[in-house]
């Protein structure tokens, strides 16, 4: 019983430093394009120049929160605080192939509003 103890106290310990490396998760980077309001009103007004106004918003919210999002990698930032990430955005229809967008590039930061995104050229 004690050795059980001696090698799962470890384990465990290892998993929750791991959570708190500080690198986004992909639901981090969703939450932080769920909060990047240019985002937000450039996906409602393609919406809506589809012929789809009145449900735009709900239409957006639902999108981003069951998007697919895929991580390519986060780098640490030196110059300031957060990460430079990329990721693609998808939606699968669930028998199809996944659609992903083109690759997007930001930083992804902790701020008062919890993970946060700027987006990079």
């Amino acid at each position: 019983m004690h050795s059980f103890i001696r090698g799962i106290v470890p384990a465990i310990i290892a998993i929750s430093l791991s959570a708190c490396s500080g690198e986004p998760s992909e639901s981090n980077i969703r939450e932080a394009i769920q909060n990047y309001p240019l985002l937000r009103m450039q996906m409602e007004n393609m919406r809506r120049q589809s012929g789809h106004s009145k449900n735009a918003a709900t239409f957006v919210d639902n999108f981003l929160k069951t998007a697919v999002i895929e991580k390519a990698g986060c780098e640490q930032l030196k110059s300031a605080e957060g990460y430079i990430c990329s990721f693609q955005i998808g939606n699968g229809t669930g028998d199809g192939p996944l659609n992903l967008s083109p690759l997007m590039k930001g930083r992804i930061y902790k701020s008062d509003r919890g993970w946060t995104f700027e987006r990079m050229q």
